[in-house]
């Protein structure tokens, strides 16, 4: 091969420098044990000459130690700690990471699912995004999906994974409840998503056990974006009676609450108190309390179900436990202060 060539070494570059085929050259990187050392030898050298780059899909499997990471937003500093502990994990392990931010378009879906079809990845991790019953796609393919916040496919098998999020509302109602918050407002992103309504479910129900008014004009949805928290603090900010806490579906929209509060002079939690989910921002200011994702666990075990599939095929259910971050977002009220 002409060591001036701009175009990549190919495995018959290394066979014809070897002297010998390219399925012996295949064996030496694949299963190098089957081949005697004097060919292993040989081929090596010719590899190293030739500046050869296995591709990262296997010769004999086709199946590529890639995984690809589906996501709606990776400003959002929940998805940013679920790619680094992914990436970590990938790396540890020799498998590569390729992160595919759809916008919950599903166009964007297609293409990416198309991409990782045509490069053999070995697994997709598909997180929150609009429901839909049909994965609609191509379900003929085989590469194994895990779901974080999504309900099954009822035309593909897959690995669902999510976090308790019944339990991390009960966390956060018990909490201002404690503190005496009795007018409790919530703030949900898009509805559609599953996250959002297990959420919004979670905030009705231990609303209703601490027999606590749920208000229609104290849910509002909107995205998981910081503008939402902004929108949402104008629209509870002139109301003639306020909630006294509110709970956010996502520590973003808190931001977005929290910014255009302090952007008013309006004091967090002087004059309302907020608390979010996912616990995972440690540089923003105030501290929100908070539920926190194990987003450590959610990527190790998503890793795990696409590494183990052969031995653990899907369909796998599995709810990751949640704790509770104290911050500086909430107070105590007096209760007087409570009483609509």
């Amino acid at each position: 091969m002409n060591p001036n060539s701009k175009r990549f070494a190919s495995i018959r570059d290394v066979a014809k420098l070897a002297g010998v085929s390219t399925a012996t050259v295949s064996r030496v990187i694949n299963n190098p044990n089957v081949t005697s050392e004097k060919t292993r030898e040989k081929v090596l050298k010719a590899i190293q000459k030739c500046g050869y780059t296995p591709s990262s899909a296997t010769l004999f499997t086709g199946i590529s130690k890639t995984i690809a990471l589906f996501v709606l937003d990776i400003s959002n500093p929940f998805y940013t700690s679920l790619m680094k502990h992914l990436n970590r994990i990938a790396f540890e392990n020799e498998y590569n990471l390729i992160i595919c931010e759809t916008g919950d378009s599903f166009q964007k879906e297609r293409q990416y699912y198309n991409y990782c079809k045509s490069n053999r990845a070995c697994g997709i991790i598909y997180t929150a995004g609009s429901t839909r019953k049909k994965f609609e796609l191509d379900t003929r393919n085989s590469i194994p999906l895990v779901l974080i916040d999504r309900a099954q496919f009822e035309d593909f098998s897959s690995y669902s994974l999510k976090s308790d999020n019944a339990k991390a509302l009960q966390l956060l109602v018990n909490y201002l409840y404690r503190l005496n918050h009795r007018r409790i407002g919530f703030i949900g992103g898009p509805p559609a998503v599953q996250s959002v309504q297990e959420r919004y479910q979670g905030f009705l129900k231990y609303m209703q056990l601490h027999n606590l008014p749920i208000i229609e004009e104290y849910i509002q949805f909107g995205t998981f974006e910081e503008i939402t928290g902004v929108r949402y603090f104008d629209y509870f900010y002139s109301l003639s009676t306020p909630p006294t806490a509110i709970i956010a579906a996502s520590d973003q929209i808190a931001h977005g609450f929290i910014m255009r509060a302090n952007a008013l002079g309006v004091n967090i939690p002087g004059e309302f108190s907020i608390c979010g989910i996912d616990a995972v921002d440690e540089h923003f200011y105030p501290k929100i309390t908070s539920v926190m994702q194990d987003t450590r666990l959610l990527a190790q075990t998503a890793f795990n179900f696409i590494k183990n599939t052969q031995q653990v095929p899907p369909p796998v259910n599995q709810v990751i436990d949640v704790s509770f971050s104290i911050g500086q977002t909430c107070r105590k009220i007096h209760a007087s202060q409570a009483a609509l």
